[in-house]
């Protein structure tokens, strides 16, 4: 008796199917499923018609037998009456809820049928914009793969080998998103000449294959792209219509729910994450857990990892490796502070923790680098930090007197003093007044600093005022301090002057000696041998280095804004100020700030040195 009882469980058990009849199986459900839906479709038509002209009919009932039970309410008609009127009045409302979920019920079956019948017309549209974003993508990583390949070439002779071969791994990644560029047009071709039989057949399940592939590898892609935004926003319109076409192409209800919920989290934690980065990151600031200043790297975790984002500008990241030493650290400085700085509290002037530190200016010298920054939130005191030139390493952190954005510094190296943009504020009439100028500290007064003993802010030597309504960057060469304007037109122009250093190296001129126009969105100003070199950012566009001929050897004989550069070199986004020194040009970035290292493509949590010669006289 068991033996039989095991006989029976094995007969009832199904015959397992190979792999051409697990194919015939899908495609008679594909028939099947096209047949129901198109007859479905038109079964639910005419049932919703006759459902919608029935409700219309009882509702206009409802509204009768309602105002006929009022009139018999307002005429004190007996209770029999009013008692059977009013049941009445509920039955009738009764029937058209039953009617309204009827009405529901057949509209949502006949979307579901629609849905069937109208899938490859739905499924040719999203094939037609995938192809056209790869067609974009494609052509876009053609050309950034031939200026990779050039740039490369040369400059591959003074760059150490492991800058190579994260030059190579970027060409490699933009190899593989022209080839997954070639899956999704040819994915496409076959969609559009997908006749009724393929439809119905084997075909269709081969490309619903290719939809779920191709959504899934593009994710990673686009991850490792994130410097890239046109690559990136191709590749997400592609992605979201694989998504579509994988849902569409589906036979079976439970697949169809798992990519939409995937859709849902996929794009849900990008929203998440953008919200939290562009409103949360940019107003407010972390609560400080810590009583020192960070000195690690926020992002990118090593030095190859901060090339590895840097690549994506093939032309600034070969120059940027160019005659490096991998001993020094690439010539790169990890900025401190980003993660957590101390400084003063501007309302309780006590020692406290800034979690929202932007780095802005810098300044360097033989022996010490100072970075600028100031506190987004403006709850606490701008800083100065304090590095050694040789190993990068954080000294101390100089904190200021006020929250002022510091959005230059020039080191004067005759006089040992270093100049740092600033504002006057002057009470007039019971108001409180700021006007633009320059402060100055010390190289005695800065070494002889020690913020953990004394908890205050550093005094300044002294505060001069200049022309302009804020001082945006400054600058030091042959003996005269160059400050400039920041203007946000794109097009537009800004102004720069130099002033004549007075009084010992601790003041400068109440007027300028020449003022000259400059290009609009200048964050910095440089002078190397006979050029002067600007950096030009503003937003989510592009950075960008132009360098310009000094003509008449007086920095001031050209109208800047109105010429051609002599070279352009684009950078990633956020470049604030660059300084010249001994050859190099160093870059510092503010996309490492707590309030943009999750929006900016390109995130540089340190400095970053280009060889002077090498770009100046680029072709």
């Amino acid at each position: 008796m068991r033996d039989d009882g095991k006989d029976n469980k094995k007969d009832r058990k199904r015959p397992k199917l190979n792999k051409e009849q697990k194919l015939k199986k899908q495609v008679e459900e594909l028939q099947e499923q096209a047949q129901i839906d198109l007859e479905g479709y038109v079964t639910c038509r005419s049932a919703l018609r006759a459902v919608r002209q029935e409700l219309v009919d009882e509702e206009k009932k409802l509204e009768r037998v309602k105002a006929d039970y009022h009139e018999m309410k307002e005429r004190h008609a007996p209770l029999k009456y009013l008692s059977a009127e009013y049941k009445r009045v509920r039955r009738i409302k009764r029937h058209v809820r039953d009617l309204t979920k009827t009405k529901k019920k057949l509209h949502r079956d006949m979307k579901e049928h629609r849905d069937g019948v109208r899938r490859k017309t739905v499924t040719n549209i999203f094939a037609l914009v995938s192809f056209a974003a790869m067609i974009m993508m494609i052509l876009w990583r053609l050309r950034q793969l031939s200026y990779g390949v050039y740039y490369q070439a040369m400059y591959a002779a003074g760059q150490p080998l492991e800058a190579i071969m994260v030059a190579v791994c970027r060409q490699l990644l933009r190899v593989a998103c022209i080839g997954y560029g070639l899956c999704v047009i040819w994915q496409s071709i076959q969609v559009w000449f997908m006749k009724k039989k393929g439809w119905l057949g084997i075909l269709r399940l081969s490309v619903k294959k290719k939809s779920y592939w191709l959504m899934f590898v593009g994710i990673p892609l686009q991850l490792l792209s994130y410097g890239d935004v046109l690559t990136n926003a191709l590749m997400l319109v592609t992605i979201i219509c694989h998504m579509g076409m994988a849902i569409l192409l589906s036979t079976k209800e439970i697949p169809r729910r798992l990519i939409k919920t995937f859709a849902v989290l996929y794009f849900g934690s990008i929203g998440v994450i953008a919200l939290y980065s562009v409103v949360f990151c940019r107003n407010y600031e972390l609560p400080g857990v810590s009583d020192s200043t960070s000195t690690h790297a926020v992002s990118n975790g090593s030095f190859l990892a901060q090339m590895w984002e840097m690549s994506t500008e093939s032309e600034f990241y070969n120059m940027g490796m160019y005659n490096t030493d991998m001993t020094r650290s690439y010539d790169m400085m990890t900025i401190p502070g980003l993660d957590y700085a101390m400084t003063l509290n501007c309302e309780t002037k006590e020692p406290d923790s800034c979690t929202s530190m932007t780095p802005q200016g810098i300044a360097v010298t033989d022996k010490y680098t100072f970075i600028s920054a100031y506190c987004r939130t403006k709850a606490h005191r701008s800083v100065i930090f304090m590095l050694d030139s040789k190993t990068g390493a954080y000294l101390k952190t100089i904190v200021l007197k006020d929250t002022t954005h510091a959005g230059g510094l020039a080191y004067d190296d005759k006089n040992d003093v270093l100049w740092f943009s600033s504002y006057l504020s002057v009470e007039e009439e019971d108001t409180r007044t700021k006007y633009a100028s320059i402060s100055c500290l010390t190289l005695q007064s800065m070494v002889a600093y020690n913020f953990d003993n004394q908890n205050t802010a550093i005094a300044y030597r002294n505060t001069c005022p200049v022309m302009f309504p804020a001082t945006s960057f400054i600058t030091y060469y042959d003996g005269l301090i160059y400050a400039g304007y920041w203007k946000k037109e794109k097009n537009g122009y800004s102004m720069a002057a130099s002033y004549k250093i007075v009084n010992g190296g601790t003041a400068i001129a109440d007027d300028p000696e020449e003022a000259f126009y400059i290009p609009g969105r200048v964050q910095g100003l440089q002078v190397y041998r006979n050029e002067i070199i600007f950096s030009i950012s503003y937003g989510i566009d592009e950075s960008k280095v132009e360098v310009y001929d000094i003509k008449s050897g007086k920095i001031s004989g050209s109208n800047y804004s109105s010429e051609t550069p002599k070279q352009e070199l684009k950078l990633p986004q956020k470049l604030e100020q660059i300084y010249s020194y001994n050859g190099r040009l160093y870059c510092l970035f503010e996309s490492g700030s707590f309030a943009y290292r999750l929006t900016a493509p390109v995130c540089m949590d340190r400095v970053v040195s280009l060889d002077e010669s090498a770009l100046v006289q680029r072709r």
